[in-house]
Formats: structure tokens, C-alpha cells, sequence
């Protein structure tokens, strides 16, 4: 690794920009370089700034890579996950230990009666020097915890051990015995974990209602916050030295989405609470612990949603925040992490610079630098000597591909609510040059969203030399509570019409060939894509659905059996779908499966069979459904892939299966240098 002076001009001549090819890849090439999983996709640099760790792809998985910097040439420490888990990140817990996020899909049926598939998220701590290490929190009461993945502090006075929040299962010492109510015995505690032995400590037992505790740098629970399902109501309690709880805030309004709390400001300013403002923006707040008096954090841009928190390794110390744009723009509280995002952002106009981690003193600082539909690059920045080390490209295969650009669209959907959208062309060709084939590509969630960044699934499909089209409808994420609350009761009804609103935009625009569109997507992205064809049969020509759901209804039900009756899970679902307890006209409405001898056009469905978000039954009823109707579908069932489809084994077969799907129905013509298939 080399290193350069940080200057407009050394920083751009370092940059890994994408050149123009002479002749395009074939096909079949072009999906193995789409497909494979990114040769870096997460940075993490170690407290002492001694060693970084990668989040690497060997062998079409992720797993990490761990690299001395004082020795940078040497290989790098691999670490690889099991063959049953899915690294999903990666952090430091001190010099030495390194932290990996995974999930695991378990078969629950035998234990729970009403469960299959069950996605258990885990942390697995790793020692580099020793090679010790465990699974976190493998205490008995917390053996069926879905989630145990939430470290909220790392103190230093313990090296050898975090801080952990989770649910747990208060176990009778009779067990013949019954403690409360069932709900009482699930609860959320705070434990200090050990490193070594991954078991933990229970040292704050926040009752049935908790959902979060607090701790400070040192490990001392400082707040808890509750949830009151019924009165749809946040409560945060300051934890006094003594054991008392005092409640400091309440949520003032029912029913509009919770004051989520992140965790402790930096300094000890107060605690870091997201809240929805009197303009209806979602705004980062200090809440005071001695006073509980709220108040805005400055920063934020006008007329933009905060999107999040910035930690400093842990809840303890929340260090900055994100708000809504393209590459979730950086704001942060700490002056050095702030004076280097300004320095390096001055140094590279046009691109999104991204801090994602930095030593403790904040010397070394590791960062990702993309601009609009570009793959990003890794570098190390060192504070100190004003110098930036290049530490690789998240897609080099792609490098010597042309950029297929995208760019921010708007338009008014048939009510007349504005609606952002972004715009990805074929490389080389300018909006004047359609009409294009389209691809509408709703995404998931549905309260997400689309940004300009780099995406490997329409990206390919560009190079193909198709337009791809992602709106971000009403409901989704990042617009303001009122954008926000349009999308409740409108899962199959008003936000469907914005992307189908969006076609003909586009189509009025001679953007897109009004007989060459089709509807693809992924999770409620693929619902989108199959309930398209029942609002508006003209609209498309064929539907591709990844991972879809067919019966929203479903989503209800599942809810239910995991957090009962009366929970926040419940309350955001019945928000976008509707009460439980509607008509059953109100919910034949919004199902592609009641609706299955309506879908008139070609359907391609893709769906993993270990698949814990969205069950593989799903896509299964929905083929019978069709074939029984006479439709014409196939189902391809990519075995042993997960909802997020993580092996570059999975993304190949979607692409070439997607392709080959389109190539029958919508074809696209030969964009510029590329072969026929």
C-alpha cells in the first residue's frame, strides 16, 4: 500500500474509476462478473490502528480478512464462517478481537409446533493472536433468541469482554412451577459477555416491557425504554446509581412511529433519540438524562429525513448521523471525525465519501468513495501525516466496463403526490436516445429506499441494454411522516399505482418503449411486480417476483406467532396492510395469490428454499395457483439460498435465468459493443 498526499489531484489519480471497454463481455461473462459477491464490502479498523478487518469473498462466500499494518504485505488472517452461516458483518472488541455477525437458518418445528424455518442472528468473537474465540451469549435462557447480535458497550478496564442487550426466557427454578404470565417470562436483560467463553452475566433484568437498556462507555446501565403496544407509547427511564428507575419521556402522540433511542451521545450529552418533528421530518435529538427536556441535534439539512446513527464500536457512544440522500450523507458530533469527512469530501467532488471506521484516537481512518452507479473503492486515511492508502475496489472484475449511469427522476403520480425516482441507462446512451425496454424495479420493504448507488442486479441489466427504473413510492423511507403515513393501508392499492404511474411517465417521456416493459423486484418489490398486472393489465408484458410474497395476509399471522398479540412488529404491518381484522374483500384485493387468474402476462419466480423472511410456500401456491388457472409461470427454487441471496452461485442463476426470461419476451437489442447472446 502506498501512500499519497490527500490534494484534488493525487486523490483522483489514486481513484479506481471505470474505463471504457472495446468490445463487451459475452453474456455468460458479463453475469459471472454481475454475480460474484464483492471482493471487499465492509472495513473495520481496530482501536489501537494496528490491524484492519476486510469483509472479504472467498470461494463465492464472504468471510474476513485480517491484515497486520505494520506488515501489509504479508497474507492476510482469513477467517471463514461455518458452512451453515451467513457472515452478514464484521467490528472490533478491542486490538485483538474481532467481531463477526452471522446468521444461521434453523428447522424449529419440533420445538416450536407453528414455526419452520427460523433466522438466528449470532456474534462470533475471534482472537488473532490467540485463536481463541466462541459463539456470544450461549447462556440457556437465551438459546431460542432470534436476535443476539445488539453489543451496546466494550469497556476498556475489561478487554475481555461486551456489553449485550437481548431477550431472554425467565426459567422457574420449579419446573413443574408457572412464574406469571408467558408473556412475563419473556423479557429483555443486560449482559456482560465474555469473550472467550461466549457466556454471560445478567446484570440488568428490564422486565417484559423493555426494549432496549442503555449502558455508558464503562458498562453501567444508565436508561431503559419500554414499549406500550396498547397505547402504541414510548417511555425512557433514567437507571439512578441506587436501582431506582425514574421515567424522564414519554412519547407524546399515539400511534405515529416511536421515538426510537440509539444510544448515549458522545461526551455524555444525553441519550441519541430519532423523533418525528412538528414539520413531520424525522430529526436526530439529545435527550437530556437529568431533565428529560428533547432537543433537535444541528446539522441536518432542510427538507431531508435523518436516516440514522453513527456508532464509535458500540451503543456507548454514538458519535454522528446519516441523513437521507444518496450514499446516506455523513453528519458527525465528534470535530476530528468531522474535519476528516470535510477534507477528504473538498478533496473528491461529485463522489460520496464514507467514514466506516477509525481507530481510537482517530488517527486512522478507513473509508469508501463511489460516485453515482460506480462500485465503491476502500482506503485508509492517516489524520496524522494527511496521507491516503488505497486498500481496494469493491468489484474489480467490473472495472474495465463502461459506468451505466443513473440519475435522480421526479414526477407527479395520478394524485398528484411528487415522487423520486431513480433513472439507470444502458452505457454511453442519454434519456434523447429511447425509447428503452424497461425494467420497473420496485424495491423491498417496503419502508426502504433507492439511491444512486452502484447495484449489482440492475447493473447488469443495463449492460444488457435495458432502462431500469426504481421509485421510491409513497411509504417508503426518508421522505417525512406524511409521505410516510400515504403509504398505510396502500401495501397493494396506492403505492403499486406510483410505480405503475412511473412507466407511463417515462413512456410519455419517449423514455420507455411503451410494448417493452417489465415488472421485477425482490422481497415486496417482487409483490409489487405481480400486483402490477392486476392494477393495470396493459402496463407490462411480463413479471419477474425474487423471494415474493403472494398472501400478505400471511405477514399478519406470522407476526402474531412470533411476538403475540400486541407488539411494535404488529402495530408497523398493520399500518401498510390494514387491520387484521378488515374485510376479507379488503384483503383478497391485495393478494397476488386470490388474484392469481388475473395475472394475464409471463411470470418468472425465483424463491430460496431456506428463505426465513418470505417462505418458499409462498411462490409455491402461487405457480399451482396460475397453472390451475391456465397462466403461464415457472418457478425456479434456488436450494439452500437465503432471503438476501448471499452466495454468487444464487445471483448467477437469478441473472441468467432473469436474462434468459427476458430475452423471449422483452428483448432488448444489442447495446453498443455488445455481442448477441
Amino acid at each position: 500500500m502506498f501512500r499519497t498526499s490527500v490534494t484534488a489531484a493525487t486523490l483522483l489519480a489514486i481513484a479506481i474509476l471505470a474505463g471504457w471497454s472495446p468490445t463487451a463481455p459475452a453474456a455468460d461473462d458479463l453475469a459471472d462478473r454481475f454475480a460474484a459477491l464483492p471482493a471487499i464490502s465492509a472495513l473495520a479498523v481496530a482501536p489501537d490502528g494496528r490491524r484492519i478487518a476486510l469483509m472479504c469473498e472467498r470461494d463465492g462466500h464472504y468471510a474476513a480478512c485480517v491484515y497486520e499494518l505494520d506488515a501489509i504485505d504479508k497474507p492476510p488472517q482469513v477467517i471463514r464462517t461455518r458452512p451453515e452461516q451467513r457472515l452478514r458483518g464484521l467490528d472490533w472488541a478491542g486490538p485483538e478481537w474481532v467481531l463477526l455477525s452471522v446468521d444461521i437458518t434453523e428447522d424449529l418445528t419440533a420445538v416450536t409446533l407453528n414455526r419452520r424455518l427460523v433466522r438466528l442472528s449470532r456474534i462470533i468473537a475471534h482472537n488473532v493472536r490467540t485463536g481463541e474465540g466462541s459463539s456470544l451469549l450461549v447462556n440457556t435462557e437465551t438459546g431460542f433468541t432470534t436476535d443476539l447480535t445488539g453489543i451496546t458497550a466494550k469497556p476498556a478496564a475489561t478487554p475481555d469482554e461486551v456489553l449485550m442487550i437481548a431477550l431472554f426466557q425467565r426459567i422457574p427454578r420449579d419446573p413443574f412451577s408457572r412464574i406469571g404470565s408467558e408473556e412475563d417470562n419473556i423479557r429483555t436483560g443486560l449482559y456482560q459477555v465474555n469473550l472467550k467463553s461466549g457466556k454471560g452475566r445478567l446484570v440488568e433484568d428490564g422486565g417484559p416491557d423493555t426494549t432496549d437498556i442503555i449502558a455508558d462507555p464503562e458498562g453501567r446501565p444508565i436508561a431503559r425504554v419500554e414499549y406500550d403496544p396498547k397505547r402504541r407509547r414510548d417511555r425512557i427511564y433514567r437507571l439512578d446509581s441506587g436501582g431506582s428507575a425514574t421515567l424522564i419521556f414519554e412519547s407524546p402522540q399515539a400511534g405515529r412511529a416511536s421515538y426510537s433511542v440509539a444510544g448515549l451521545l458522545s461526551g455524555g450529552r444525553g441519550l441519541a433519540v430519532g423523533a418525528y418533528a412538528d414539520a413531520g421530518l424525522l430529526t436526530p435529538n439529545a435527550l437530556d438524562l437529568a431533565t428529560g427536556k428533547l432537543g433537535a441535534l444541528e446539522g441536518m439539512p432542510v427538507g431531508v429525513d435523518f436516516d440514522g446513527w453513527i456508532q464509535d464500536g458500540s451503543a456507548a457512544s454514538i458519535v454522528g448521523f446519516r441523513f437521507a440522500g444518496d450514499g446516506a450523507p455523513q453528519q458527525f458530533l465528534d470535530p476530528a471525525l468531522q474535519r476528516a469527512r470535510n477534507m477528504l469530501s473538498k478533496a473528491l467532488p461529485g463522489k460520496v465519501v464514507t467514514l466506516e471506521s477509525w481507530s481510537a484516537d482517530r488517527m486512522t481512518i478507513g473509508l469508501s468513495v463511489a460516485g453515482p452507479g460506480e462500485p465503491g473503492a476502500y482506503y485508509l486515511f492517516d489524520a496524522g501525516q494527511k496521507a491516503l492508502s488505497p486498500v481496494g475496489v469493491a468489484y474489480p472484475q467490473l472495472s474495465t466496463l463502461p459506468i451505466a449511469t443513473t440519475t435522480r427522476v421526479r414526477y407527479a403520480a395520478r394524485d398528484g403526490l411528487e415522487i423520486d425516482a431513480y433513472l439507470t441507462l444502458p452505457p454511453g446512451r442519454k434519456p434523447t436516445d429511447g425509447p428503452f425496454p424497461l425494467l420497473l424495479m420496485p424495491h423491498g420493504g417496503p419502508f426502504t429506499r433507492d439511491d444512486a448507488g452502484f447495484d449489482w442486479w440492475s447493473g447488469y441489466f443495463a449492460q444488457r441494454g435495458y432502462a431500469v427504473f426504481k421509485p421510491n413510492f409513497r411509504g417508503s423511507r426518508g421522505y417525512g411522516l406524511a409521505f410516510r403515513e400515504k403509504g398505510y393501508n396502500e401495501f397493494g392499492g396506492a403505492m403499486i399505482d406510483d410505480i405503475i404511474d412511473g412507466a407511463k411517465y417515462l413512456e410519455a417521456k419517449q423514455i420507455a418503449d411503451p410494448g417493452r416493459v417489465c415488472a421485477m423486484g425482490g422481497s415486496y418489490g417482487g409483490y409489487a411486480a405481480l400486483m402490477i398486472p392486476i392494477r393495470d393489465p396493459s402496463i407490462i408484458k411480463c413479471a419477474i417476483a425474487v423471494n415474493a410474497v403472494t398472501e400478505p395476509d400471511e405477514i399478519i399471522g406470522e407476526m402474531i406467532k412470533r411476538y403475540g398479540g400486541a407488539s411494535g412488529a404488529l402495530d408497523f404491518w398493520e399500518d401498510y396492510l390494514g387491520s387484521r381484522f378488515r374485510d376479507a374483500g379488503s384483503k383478497a384485493a391485495i393478494s397476488p395469490l386470490r388474484n392469481a387468474k388475473a395475472i394475464k402476462v409471463p411470470v418468472l419466480l425465483l424463491h430460496a428454499t431456506q428463505d426465513t423472511t418470505v417462505p418458499i410456500e409462498q411462490s409455491r401456491a402461487l405457480k399451482r395457483r396460475m397453472e390451475e388457472a391456465g397462466g403461464s409461470v415457472r418457478l425456479v427454487e434456488l436450494a439452500g439460498g437465503e432471503h438476501f441471496l448471499d452466495t454468487s452461485a444464487m445471483r448467477r442463476t437469478l441473472l441468467t435465468e432473469a436474462d434468459d426470461f427476458l430475452r423471449s419476451r422483452l428483448p432488448a437489442g444489442s447495446p453498443p459493443n455488445a455481442p448477441p447472446r
